[in-house]
C-alpha cells in the first residue's frame, strides 16, 4: 500500500526509543543494526572517502524520515567548487518489495553512481512531467554525456524544499531493466542549522545536513508493479574524498577535485543520524503502509510471506473464514477481508491493488493522504492527524581522525514530542515512567492512573479520585510519604509538586489517539 513508483524507504533507524509494557511483543520495532561510519584514510586533513552503512532487519518498520549529519569540522565544498557530472560517490540499497500484489519478499540490490549536480534553484529548472518513474521524464535525457537531471535542478526538489538551496547535490539513477521501475535518488547537503520542512529547528552543532530523496516525493500516486516495501533494508552511502572523471563526457576531466576532507585537528568526531519511523495505528507490529487491515489487530499475519493461515486467498488482505458458518463469513478478529476465501486483488476497483492501496476496501483513485500516515482520507477517521505510534530515534558513531580524544556530547533532537499520540510528550512520559511508544494501559498512557475493574484503558472518576484515595498524592512533594512521581503528570517546579495542574490535565486532555473526543469520560484507548 505504499505510494506508487517510489521506493521511499531510503531511510533507516537506530538506537531504539524503547517500547515496552503490555504491547512490547506486538508493537512495531525500529532497531537498525550494523551502523558504521568509516574513513579510507584517517589522517588529519586527508581527502578520505567517507562511508555510512546501516541495516534495518525484518520485521522492523520502515522509516518515514531520515536526516544524516557530517560534523562541521569536515570540508564539504559547495556546488560551485565541483564540476557538474563529476563522480562523487555512490549509494547502494538492498530492498524488499511486493511485486504485482505478491508478498513483500522480492529482494533487490541496487547501486547508484552519484554525479555532482547543479543547485541552481533560480533558473533553468527541470520539468516534472511526465513524472518519475516514466522513462520519458526529462531528467533521463542525456545531454553532453550526462543526464539532464545533473545540469538542471528538478522542480519537484524546489517544491519539496521551498525557499531552500542546498550547498551541494548529487544525482543517480537505475534503469527499469535493473530496478523493475526507473529509480532515482538525489542526495542533498545543506549548511549546518538549515531549517528543513516539517522538522523543528536543527542545531548547527550537528553539522552539515544530508538528506537522500528517492524518486519524486511530490508526485501523485499512480498504479505500479511495485506494490509495497518492507524491511529487510540495507543502505550504504559513500562520499568520495576526491572526485573521479566521468568517462561519458567528452573533452573534459572532472576528476581530482576535493570533495571531502578530514578535519585539520586530530581527535574523535561524532557522526549522528536522526530517524522517524512509519506509524502503526493498531499496534500489531505492522506499519500502516504494510498493513492490509491497519485498524484491525492482526499480529500473527505475516505480509512478507504467502501466509495461507492468516490470508488464505493470498490477496494481501488478512482474514479467516468462520468454518462453522455457511458460505464465506469473515471472523472479524482475524482481519478485514470480506471474502477471505476468494482472492480479489482490487476489490474496490480503484486501479490500485491491495498491497499498494492505502484504503483497500474503499475506492480512492487519488490515494489522498494529507496526514501522511499511510491511511487514505476516505477510510481515515481523522485525516488531519497522523494515526498510530511512531519511533523517533537517533544514532551516533565516533570516528577517530589521527589521535583519538574524548568524543563530543550528543543529545538526540526531539522533533515529534508525542510519538504514541497519547497526549503526553516524551519528556512527560520519561518523567512519570510510562512507555514512550505505547499509547494504552497503565504502563503506557500517563492519564490512565487506575487500570482495574471498570476503569481499563480509559479516563474516568476513578483516575481523578486516585489523587486522594487510597493514598493522598495531591499537594505532596518529595520526600512526602504520599508523593509518587506517577501522579506528577505535568513536570516542572523545584521541588516537584503534585497539584491541581496535574489533576486538571486529566480533565482537559484531548489526545490525538482518540481523534477528537476528550479523554475524560470519553472513549477508551482503542488499542490493546
Amino acid at each position: 500500500m505504499r505510494k506508487t513508483g517510489a521506493f521511499a524507504a531510503l531511510l533507516f533507524l537506530l538506537a531504539l526509543a524503547a517500547i515496552g509494557g503490555h504491547d512490547a511483543a506486538r508493537a512495531t520495532s525500529f532497531v537498525p543494526i550494523d551502523h558504521t561510519v568509516s574513513l579510507s584514510d584517517s589522517a588529519a586533513s586527508a581527502n578520505s572517502d567517507l562511508t555510512v552503512s546501516i541495516t534495518l532487519d525484518s520485521p522492523a518498520a520502515l522509516d518515514q524520515t531520515h536526516v544524516s549529519f557530517i560534523p562541521s569540522a569536515w570540508s564539504v565544498p559547495n556546488d560551485a567548487a565541483v564540476p557538474n557530472g563529476a563522480i562523487v560517490g555512490n549509494v547502494s540499497l538492498g530492498i524488499s518489495e511486493s511485486v504485482s500484489n505478491g508478498p513483500c519478499n522480492d529482494s533487490k540490490f541496487l547501486g547508484f553512481t552519484l554525479y555532482d549536480a547543479t543547485t541552481n534553484t533560480a533558473s533553468n529548472l527541470l520539468a516534472d512531467t511526465p513524472r518519475i518513474p516514466s522513462s520519458s521524464w526529462p531528467g533521463f535525457t542525456v545531454v553532453n554525456g550526462v543526464p539532464d537531471a545533473v545540469n538542471k535542478y528538478p522542480t519537484f526538489l524546489k517544491n519539496a524544499y521551498p525557499g531552500l538551496t542546498p550547498r551541494s547535490r548529487a544525482y543517480g539513477s537505475v534503469p527499469a531493466a535493473v530496478g523493475g521501475i526507473n529509480r532515482v535518488v538525489n542526495v542533498l547537503v545543506f549548511d549546518p542549522g538549515t531549517p528543513l520542512p516539517g522538522m523543528s529547528p536543527i542545531s548547527a552543532s550537528f553539522g552539515y545536513i544530508v538528506v537522500v530523496v528517492p524518486q519524486d516525493p511530490t508526485a501523485p500516486p499512480a498504479a505500479s508493479t511495485i506494490t509495497d516495501q518492507c524491511s529487510t533494508f540495507i543502505y550504504t552511502r559513500q562520499d568520495r574524498g576526491m572526485t573521479l572523471d566521468n568517462p561519458d563526457t567528452a573533452g573534459s576531466n572532472e576528476g581530482g577535485v576535493a570533495y571531502r576532507a578530514n578535519p585539520a585537528a586530530p581527535g574523535t568526531y561524532k557522526f549522528s543520524e536522526y530517524f522517524r519511523s512509519l506509524r502503526d495505528i493498531d499496534n500489531d507490529g505492522i506499519e500502516n503502509q504494510l498493513d492490509g487491515c491497519p485498524y484491525v489487530y492482526t499480529p500473527t499475519w505475516n505480509p512478507r510471506i504467502s501466509d495461507a493461515i492468516n490470508d488464505p486467498d493470498s490477496d494481501g488482505i488478512p482474514g479467516k473464514d468462520i468454518v462453522a458458518q455457511p458460505g464465506e463469513q469473515l471472523d472479524p478478529l482475524t482481519g478485514c477481508d470480506p471474502t477471505p476465501l476468494t482472492a480479489n486483488a482490487d476489490p474496490d476497483a480503484d486501479g490500485f491493488t491491495n498491497r499498494q492501496d492505502n484504503c483497500p476496501l474503499v475506492a480512492n483513485a487519488t490515494q489522498v493522504d494529507p496526514d501522511v500516515d499511510g491511511i487514505g482520507s476516505v477510510c481515515d477517521t481523522v485525516d488531519t492527524v497522523g494515526d498510530g505510534h511512531l519511533h523517533e530515534v537517533c544514532s551516533s558513531v565516533n570516528v577517530d581522525v589521527g589521535s583519538p580524544s574524548s568524543p563530543p556530547a550528543f543529545t538526540c533532537p526531539e522533533f515529534v514530542p508525542d510519538v504514541d499520540n497519547d497526549g503526553f510528550s516524551r519528556t512527560a512520559e520519561e518523567h512519570v515512567g510510562t512507555v514512550v511508544g505505547d499509547p494504552c494501559g497503565n504502563d503506557g498512557w500517563p492519564a490512565d492512573l487506575l487500570s482495574s475493574g471498570g476503569s481499563l484503558n480509559d479516563i474516568d472518576l476513578q483516575d481523578i479520585g486516585s489523587y486522594l484515595a487510597p493514598v493522598r498524592h495531591l499537594n505532596t512533594s518529595p520526600p512526602d510519604a504520599g508523593y509518587n512521581v506517577r501522579w506528577d503528570l505535568v513536570p516542572g517546579g523545584s521541588p516537584e509538586v503534585i497539584n491541581l495542574q496535574d489533576l486538571a490535565a486529566l480533565v482537559v486532555l484531548y489526545p490525538p489517539m482518540l481523534e477528537g473526543p476528550r479523554a475524560f469520560n470519553g472513549p477508551p484507548c482503542p488499542w490493546p
